[in-house]
């Protein structure tokens, strides 16, 4: 199928140009997208620093990544940049996500933004 034949030619693509893709991507997105496929993708992905941005992300959604990070700290270690949000589709995110980690276990971490960190403190 030409769904398949696309696939292919994308992991015919050399490391640079695919460690070039993934850069740009939210962490998010990319492990959705590629984590598990194969041995040659997971070993770039787990490589790369890490951009992960919570803002606008459905609780489901970052439930699901939080437990991935605490089942693979490895993970923790390659995120450089982290977002949370407090925006009205993600309330709590913040208090949650500090609540299951502490920003020490980020050793690479140099940009933290939080979006609204002050909204629950509003609604009190």
């Amino acid at each position: 199928t030409e769904k398949a034949a696309a696939a292919m030619k994308f992991e015919l693509l050399p490391n640079e140009i695919l460690i070039d893709i993934f850069q740009q991507l939210n962490a998010l997105d990319l492990f959705n997208a590629f984590d598990g496929l194969n041995n040659r993708l997971q070993q770039l992905i787990y490589n790369i620093p890490l951009d992960l941005n919570f803002q606008h992300v459905m609780k489901r959604r970052f439930d699901e990544f939080c437990s991935r990070m605490i089942s693979n700290p490895e993970i923790k270690t390659r995120i450089v940049s982290l977002n949370l949000s407090n925006d009205l589709d993600t309330y709590g995110q913040i208090k949650a996500f500090l609540r299951l980690f502490s920003l020490h276990e980020f050793p690479s971490l140099r940009s933290l933004t939080l979006i609204k960190p002050e909204a629950e403190e509003e609604d009190r």
